[in-house]
């Protein structure tokens, strides 16, 4: 029961065009934007509301652009409605607007908009024609607009039963979604293959694996109309599998979210599919109700597909009663709609539903009339599908001809062109290197008799100017990194020791007005005390950091027991851990040990973890460990924050060691702990490895060497 869910996804998939300008400062544009983003939700009573109103607001001047996105909403309007002629008559305008603009994004969406009504039409073959013409102009093909159209066209191949191609587009455009994790597009595509499975293939339990992989999808990016649209899928589902409590909660669910969602129209499907699952349990009285129900809001909402399902359910309803006179009266009514929507295949399948009918009554005479209607019908539909591929194919073999000839004449007139181009170059570079051998030659015999007098001065006046630049060069890189040193020093020191200082200051007013409880300053000591530890900690590294910059230091090699430091690091910043509810997961032995100088280890774990803590997000984990290899030592720290953006990576790539970043929580820095910290590794002998992790977060290493050789101390 193919119903809605295929069509409202192709309508889904033709909205990826809807960015197709900046909008611009007037009433039109705003509310052509608005219209845009009511499409996306699928409002569609909204959207009809101010296209009428955007009408209005055409004038001779209004912009080109403007005037393009009214009519390919308002085909898309004219689609949903089943007014297939007015619908098309507006696409063809909106592409002529689309190559008078010169526009590839315009040309793209009209196309996608007219491929989408071929496909309602059931003429599929035009529309995967269409399709294929819209990717061919894609200059970029790595993006969403793009793969909408790969998936458009898995929907055009599922209806001319081309299934494992179907499949194969779904899963392509499927791969890309996961990738740049478009969440909302890739539940779709699983919705689609879903409905594959279910419709194509009977594949009920596999089908309803996928239902389910879309609802998580749209749960992570709360999309209640895609959610609506799953639970309809899966109460269809559940319906095949003959287990109609289960098809109940979810149609009623999927209710639900469409009255929340504001979408209306579409409770008209829900209502239609709660009328099967009642004539499935034999329950007349309900299942008449909801039919009713979905033949009311289609009347209101101009569903045509409504009227007809609504009607095919009640003739049904009323042969399963053996009332085979009111069962064909709503068959005509089935039959009038199909006629209306210039649908054949939803005709032949009433022809043969009467026929079965009539032969059920024994009304033999009948029953053979709409055979013979049915198979007319058919025979007509499966030469329309032929003509329809003949000339799609026929299309394509010209289009294909006549760009393999364009190709052919271009690259024959670039080689012309170039070969003209390289016999000029020839002839000038000839002449300009009989020129230069000429000028070389008179330059050659001139400098030649002045060569001995001069090669001794010259020689003489090279050897001091390049001592004299020497000296300089030197004197200069010495006072760089002096005046370096002295600004990044002050820079620490007045970043981590002016708040400790602040906070005694403080206290001291307070005690001067005597305005605390023995309590408050019993907490506030305690306060007091961790801040001044944290900054007596800051000024050991910075001094033990100037004293290797100076090169009166190297690093004295020690055995430190790794759970100690970690855990006294932890303690310093158990405030900051609290406050965003850190998780801290420790991934080695609590005896473990590390080669390393202890106080120039403990800065460099201090400003890891301190780091890890700033950038985390709330409730987020912390994971600290080593890794040991056969002459190496790996001590990690992985966040939850965000990860390295680019440029910090790129950055850091090119050698740059002083970066400051905002942290989770709006934390400032001064940006000379990384710079502290590799120059502490280096003298070590060690790697600093800065990168993303795979599952999110960024993933900072220090790799020493395992038998304690280090470097010489910078």
């Amino acid at each position: 029961m193919v119903r809605y869910s295929i069509a409202a996804l192709t309508m889904v998939f033709a909205l990826l065009y809807a960015s197709l300008c900046c909008a611009q400062d007037n009433d039109l544009s705003s509310t052509m934007d608005r219209v845009s983003e009511y499409s996306a939700q699928g409002k569609l009573l909204k959207v009809d509301s101010l296209l009428r109103i955007a009408n209005s607001l055409i004038t001779p001047d209004a912009s080109e652009k403007d005037v393009f996105r009214y009519k390919y909403y308002l085909g898309h309007s004219l689609m949903s409605k089943w007014k297939i002629p007015e619908a098309e008559t507006v696409f063809e305008e909106a592409l002529d607007m689309a190559y008078l603009l010169g526009d590839t994004s315009s040309i793209i969406a009209a196309l996608s908009g007219r491929a989408t009504l071929s496909t309602f039409k059931g003429e599929v073959y035009e529309s995967i024609q269409l399709q294929e013409t819209a990717k061919d102009l894609f200059t970029n093909g790595d993006s969403s607009a793009y793969y909408g159209l790969v998936a458009n066209l898995g929907i055009a191949y599922n209806d001319i039963q081309q299934y494992d191609k179907s499949l194969a587009y779904y899963l392509k455009a499927k791969n890309y979604y996961e990738k740049i994790g478009g969440n909302k597009n890739l539940a779709l595509i699983e919705n689609n293959i879903g409905e594959l499975y279910r419709e194509r293939f009977k594949d009920f339990e596999l089908a309803q694996n996928h239902y389910f992989k879309a609802v998580r999808l749209n749960k992570s990016v709360e999309n209640l109309s895609g959610l609506a649209m799953n639970y309809h899928n899966i109460a269809l589902n559940y319906l095949n599998l003959e287990k109609p409590d289960s098809s109940l909660k979810y149609i009623h669910d999927a209710i639900d979210l469409r009255q929340r969602s504001g979408e209306g129209g579409k409770v008209a499907s829900d209502y239609c599919v709660l009328g099967d699952i009642y004539t499935a349990t034999g329950e007349f009285d309900k299942a008449i109700n909801y039919y009713k129900k979905t033949l009311s809001i289609s009347e209101e909402f101009s569903i045509a597909p409504g009227f007809y399902y609504a009607n095919f359910g009640i003739a049904n309803l009323y042969r399963n009663q053996n009332l085979f006179v009111t069962a064909k009266k709503y068959a005509q009514k089935a039959i009038d709609v199909a006629f209306e929507m210039n649908s054949p295949s939803l005709r032949a399948e009433v022809y043969e539903w009467l026929y079965e009918t009539n032969k059920q009554e024994k009304n033999f005479d009948q029953a053979i009339i709409y055979l013979e209607k049915y198979d007319l019908l058919s025979d007509s539909l499966e030469s329309a599908r032929d003509q329809s591929f003949l000339n799609a194919t026929k299309a394509k073999y010209e289009a294909n001809m006549a760009k393999a000839e364009n190709e052919r004449l271009k690259l024959k007139q670039e080689a012309n062109e170039a070969a003209k181009e390289i016999d000029r170059l020839i002839k000038i570079g000839m002449t300009a290197l009989l020129l230069v051998l000429i000028v070389l030659a008179l330059v050659i015999f001139n400098a030649y008799k002045s060569k001995h007098r001069a090669y001794k001065d010259l020689a003489i006046l090279n050897a001091n100017l390049n001592e004299s630049r020497n000296q300089i060069i030197d004197q200069k890189e010495e006072l760089r990194k002096l005046n370096k040193l002295k600004t990044n020093i002050v820079s620490v020191l007045g970043h981590d020791l002016r708040g400790p200082l602040v906070n005694v200051s403080g206290v001291v007013e307070l005690l001067k007005d005597k305005s605390i409880s023995r309590e408050e300053f019993e907490e506030i000591i305690k306060l007091l005390d961790e801040k001044a530890s944290s900054g007596l900690k800051s000024l050991d590294m910075v001094l033990e950091w100037s004293r290797l910059e100076a090169g009166d230091s190297n690093p004295k090699i020690e055995h430190i027991r790794l759970q100690k430091v970690i855990d006294d690091i932890i303690s310093l910043h158990k405030d900051r851990i609290a406050d965003k509810s850190l998780e801290i997961k420790t991934d080695f032995d609590q005896q473990a040990t590390l080669p390393a100088d202890p106080n120039q280890f403990l800065s460099i774990a201090n400003n890891l973890i301190s780091n890890a803590v700033k950038f985390s997000y709330d409730k987020g984990l912390i994971k600290i460990g080593v890794k040991e290899s056969a002459d190496r030592i790996k001590f990690f720290v992985r966040d939850s924050g965000a990860g390295f953006s680019e440029d910090v990576l790129n950055n850091l790539g090119r050698g740059e060691r002083t970066i400051s970043t905002k942290g989770s929580f709006g934390e400032m820095g001064t940006g000379i702990g990384l710079r502290i910290v590799s120059d502490f590794i280096d003298a070590h002998g060690g790697e600093l490895i800065i990168t993303n992790h795979p599952e999110g977060g960024g993933l900072v290493s220090v790799s020493f060497p395992k038998n304690g050789e280090i470097a010489k101390a910078v």
